[in-house]
């Protein structure tokens, strides 16, 4: 009877390496140390140079002066008016008419006359309309009265030389001693409107007037009859006018010395040149601008925001973080030359043998960062400090020693950073303004790197 084994013997499968699974762990690994790489390593931003001009724009918001008269009627009545806000009177012309018994103010009011605007009236009240809806704010309620205000002053400029002439038919003398014409005392501006300000001078201004402003202007014309003593209307004396604004202290130090400054009306982007003066008052400093012109257009306004220039210049944009400045060998103008292979600008430097003690020379290739009629700043990594150099035509010696630091920045055009020398003509916190006529300095449209310090001269851009 035969025997049978029953022992079971496990079989090994041969181990094989799964290539594809070892790349893909490769390629896993090497983008995990990319995206390290990326996200620790410092970026690098680069700026493209333009030409352009830039300036010191100081914006404050002013408190306009002017010559300015309030008048009041001497009796009760209903008001008529003849003269449109803002327009220029002289002396005895007819402002208003006032009319105690409201006989003649109906009559007026009644009349059939029929007028016609014409396309300048129609201009204006469409110009009212649109600056309205451009720069209407719910917080500034008072602009709805304001178009309001505007667009019947168009509509009486157009009717005053109608109710002028009907006024002898409608004044009998039944009715003329309880109607009156008020003549202006005196030439000027006529306005309708008052705030309060009107006798407010430059030494009772503090701070505390651009601390929560609240434009309070009171429209002076009126539907309904006034008592004895109302103001019924204004008069600007003179086109002079000045507008007050505060300083801080390093603000006021920028401007104590100047006479003239360049200032923008921001309402309307009006630029004017201004007188200034500036002082100091109740412990704070301020500065008065004198204008003698415009001051028709802002007529109704007491405060206004506006820009002073300070300094302006015209050359090459660039970053302020982009500047740094960099030491290198000065050498005087007569040790540099053309030789090589290449024909390259550099210097002759001297070494010697140390076997034989006899002197060696080699030309060496530099680059010229910036070039006046004596000296030349040079840069290599073939040459150092206390090594000399020869003068090729006289055999004279120099001694590498003499170092100074120059503004620049890196250009990287070449797809590495070059070392470019700059001369600023102006600078703010965030950019400067450069020569675009200094010699090896920047051109518009290089690109240089935005902050120096995150590069290195000939690192390449990566």
């Amino acid at each position: 009877m035969a025997r049978h084994n029953n022992k079971v013997v496990r079989y090994h499968k041969p181990f094989h390496i799964n290539i594809g699974l070892v790349v893909f762990f490769i390629i896993f690994i090497y983008m995990v140390v990319i995206s390290i790489h990326y996200f620790f390593e410092d970026s690098i931003s680069i700026y493209e140079v333009v030409e352009k001009n830039i300036s010191d724009d100081n914006t404050y918001k002013g408190i306009i002066l002017r010559n300015e008269s309030i008048y009041y009627t001497d009796k009760a009545g209903y008001v008529n008016y003849y003269i449109g806000d803002g327009t220029k009177v002289a002396k005895g012309a007819t402002v208003y008419t006032i009319d105690e018994t409201g006989e003649i103010y109906k009559a007026l009011t009644n009349a059939d006359t029929v007028n016609t605007l014409s396309r300048e009236d129609t201009a204006k009240i469409r110009n009212a309309v649109a600056s309205f809806r451009e720069e209407y704010n719910k917080s500034n309620y008072f602009t709805v009265s304001d178009l309001k205000y505007d667009i019947e002053n168009t509509i009486l400029e157009q009717n005053t030389a109608s109710l002028l002439s009907d006024l002898n038919n409608l004044v009998s003398d039944s009715n003329r001693g309880s109607f009156e014409a008020i003549s202006s005392k005196k030439s000027g501006i006529v306005s309708y409107t008052m705030d309060g300000y009107e006798n407010l001078n430059s030494a009772q201004i503090t701070t505390d007037n651009f601390k929560n402003i609240d434009e309070k202007r009171v429209q002076l014309r009126s539907n309904e009859a006034v008592a004895e003593g109302s103001p019924v209307y204004k008069m600007i004396n003179s086109e002079d006018w000045n507008i007050i604004i505060p300083l801080s202290d390093s603000q006021y130090k920028k401007l104590k010395d100047f006479e003239k400054v360049q200032i923008t009306l921001k309402k309307d982007q009006v630029s004017v040149i201004a007188g200034i003066t500036t002082y100091e008052s109740n412990g704070s400093y301020f500065a008065n601008l004198s204008l003698n012109k415009y001051m028709i257009r802002y007529i109704n306004e007491r405060y206004l925001d506006l820009e002073v220039q300070l300094n302006s210049a015209q050359g090459l944009k660039i970053p302020v973080t982009s500047i740094l400045k960099k030491k290198f060998l000065v050498v005087p103008n007569e040790y540099i030359g053309v030789g090589g292979k290449t024909n390259s600008t550099g210097i002759t430097k001297e070494s010697f043998d140390k076997k034989s003690g006899e002197s060696q020379y080699e030309f060496v290739p530099v680059t010229v960062v910036l070039s006046n009629e004596k000296e030349s700043y040079i840069y290599s990594d073939s040459i150092a400090e206390n090594e000399y150099i020869i003068n090729t035509q006289t055999n004279e010696r120099y001694q590498l020693g003499k170092m100074d630091a120059l503004e620049g920045v890196y250009n990287v055009n070449k797809g590495y950073a070059v070392f470019r020398v700059i001369e600023k003509i102006y600078e703010n916190k965030e950019y400067a303004i450069v020569s675009k006529e200094t010699p090896y300095g920047l051109s518009a449209y290089d690109h240089i790197v935005v902050n120096a310090e995150s590069m290195k001269e000939s690192e390449l851009v990566k």
